[in-house]
């Protein structure tokens, strides 16, 4: 049993460190504006998506805010920092994958 044990600690200590190595940084360009210049841009009749998810960054402090269109599925996910919003993605298809309906 112990055998069992210690032979399974190595293969998930294996697995993992061979997991690590595949993650890097990777750099992208993003677009900042003033995130008012944002919200009101996105919510506008151009795009016509509202968020419908936020969060807060444990280590900076910043926040997420993901903007959807429900009628054609585009989406916005930006990142707050005080007065300035930066575009990390966006794009189309969004779904609701949770299987609970949004209010």
């Amino acid at each position: 049993m112990k055998k069992s044990i210690a032979t399974l600690a190595v293969t998930v200590y294996a697995l993992t460190a061979q997991a690590d190595t595949a993650v890097r940084p990777q750099h992208k360009p993003v677009y900042c504006a003033p995130f008012a210049d944002l919200l009101k841009a996105l919510t506008g009749t151009t795009y016509n998506e509202f968020p419908v998810w936020a969060a807060k960054d444990g280590q900076d402090r910043s926040r997420y805010v993901l903007f959807v269109n429900e009628k054609n599925k585009h989406w916005t996910l930006i990142q707050v920092w005080n007065t300035t919003g930066c575009i990390l993605g966006a794009g189309t298809d969004s779904e609701n994958i949770s299987g609970q309906p949004r209010t």
